[in-house]
């Protein structure tokens, strides 16, 4: 990561506050001993589709979680979404179909 693109990175920690999505843990510039551009992984929750940290696409460590109610809700928003590097986790793992279905708690994986 170069400089200019840190700089991005960190404009969007705050972009993704500004908008009211609530960032859990990381999003810092972090000082290393071997010199560098360097940002502690970002995690935000509580955000929706609207903000732009869910439209635009990070070249960065940053990811975000929208909540949805089950399976089909994820899926109709995951078709919407413009950017599916957030959201391709979803129909990955084809498992995560059950608990949303069942209304149990399990991990899979």
């Amino acid at each position: 990561m170069d400089e200019t693109q840190l700089e991005k990175n960190l404009a969007y920690i705050e972009i993704g506050k500004k908008e009211g999505a609530r960032l859990e843990c990381g999003g810092d510039r972090l000082k290393r001993a071997k010199e560098g551009f360097y940002m502690a992984p970002a995690l935000f929750i509580e955000s929706d589709n609207a903000m732009r940290i869910n439209r635009e696409e990070i070249f960065g460590p940053v990811a975000s979680v929208v909540r949805v109610r089950d399976y089909e809700e994820g899926s109709r928003r995951r078709e919407r979404h413009s950017v599916r590097a957030h959201v391709g986790n979803l129909h990955d793992v084809v498992e995560a179909r059950q608990p949303f279905q069942t209304g149990r708690r399990e991990r899979h994986g």
